[in-house]
C-alpha cells in the first residue's frame, strides 16, 4: 500500500440523542493521506485560480471572478481538513429504535450529527479513533 492511498477504519462509535440511552454503532472511515488532502486542496485552488478570470468575462465582472476565487478557497479548505471521511454509518435510533443506515461520504465532524429518517431526531455519532 502506498502513502497515498486512503485506509479503511472501522472504530467504535455510537448514536446518542437528548433524553435516550445511546445505542452502538457501525462506522466505516476512510483516514485520508496528506498527499490526498494536498492534492484535493491545490487542484480545487487551481481550478478557483483558473475560473477566475473566464467568470470575469461576463458581467458584472468584479463579483463572478470573486466568488469563483472564494468558492475555489472554500473547497480546498474542506478538502484540507478533510482527515476523515465517513463512509458508511448502521445502528439503531435511540429515540425510536428505528434502523439507520446511511452512506454520506462526507468529512467526518467533530461532533457529526445525523437525522434520524423514522423519527427525525437529529442523532449525534459519537466515534472514537484511536490516537485522537
Amino acid at each position: 500500500m502506498s502513502s497515498s492511498e486512503s485506509i479503511h477504519l472501522t472504530p467504535p462509535a455510537r448514536l446518542a440523542c437528548f433524553g435516550a440511552d445511546s445505542t452502538p454503532a457501525t462506522v466505516e472511515l476512510l483516514e485520508r493521506p496528506f498527499s490526498w488532502r494536498m492534492t484535493r486542496a491545490l487542484l480545487a485552488a487551481g481550478i478557483g485560480l483558473g475560473l477566475a478570470p473566464v467568470a470575469a468575462i461576463v458581467p458584472p465582472h468584479i463579483p463572478w471572478a470573486g466568488a469563483a476565487l472564494i468558492g475555489g478557497g472554500v473547497i480546498a479548505r474542506g478538502r484540507w481538513i478533510e482527515r476523515y471521511t465517513l463512509a458508511r454509518i448502521e445502528g439503531t435510533c435511540p429515540r425510536c429504535s428505528g434502523a439507520i443506515k446511511m452512506t454520506p461520504a462526507r468529512r467526518l465532524k467533530d461532533p457529526e450529527s445525523i437525522t434520524c429518517g423514522n423519527c427525525g431526531e437529529t442523532v449525534l455519532v459519537e466515534v472514537e479513533i484511536p490516537g485522537s
